[in-house]
């Protein structure tokens, strides 16, 4: 039971952490989510450069900021909510935190509200219905998530086990 309510903790921080930098950055902001197809029209009016989606140095230093703020929040749950001793228990809770964050976001977040959404369409890329409706889009990189997740879970199992000794 209390995996549930780590879980739930870990996406109400993730959560929102992602509603403020929306909030902050606006559509365009958050241009390396939408389908290529969107990003590629965005391109061709002119509302986004061709290095918009790449990842600048900031942008960088800030995604391992909150990668590293992360996964203390996942050792901190795990550790005292969760019970977790050993390196093993230590990832798998770190592991299904991501992954239940993964699938909430693909299922939810992206295919209900995302892909429906007046508010996240991009002016200019209105008759796009198709590419804003691609479930796909989404769900893919939820299931390459469920493998890159067991290598970023790692190190929740190594800081639970150092806790534990």
């Amino acid at each position: 039971m209390n995996i549930v309510l780590e879980i739930i903790i870990f996406n109400v921080v993730v959560f929102t952490i992602c509603g403020i930098n929306m909030a902050k950055k606006g559509r365009l902001g958050l241009i390396q989510e939408y389908p290529k197809a969107i990003q590629d029209r965005c391109r061709e009016l002119g509302l986004i450069e061709d290095s918009s989606g790449k990842l600048t140095k900031k942008a960088t230093i800030g995604k391992i900021g909150f990668f590293i703020g992360y996964i203390v929040l996942q050792t901190v749950l795990a550790y005292y909510i969760g019970g977790a001793r050993t390196f093993f228990t230590g990832w798998l809770h770190g592991y299904l935190m991501w992954v239940a964050e993964m699938w909430f976001d693909a299922l939810v977040v992206d295919c209900l509200w995302f892909c429906h959404s007046k508010k996240m369409v991009i002016p200019g890329t209105e008759d796009m219905v198709d590419a804003y409706h691609d479930y796909w889009h989404h769900i893919k990189y939820a299931v390459i998530g469920m493998f890159t997740q067991a290598v970023i879970a790692l190190p929740v199992g190594l800081f639970v086990m150092l806790l534990g000794k």
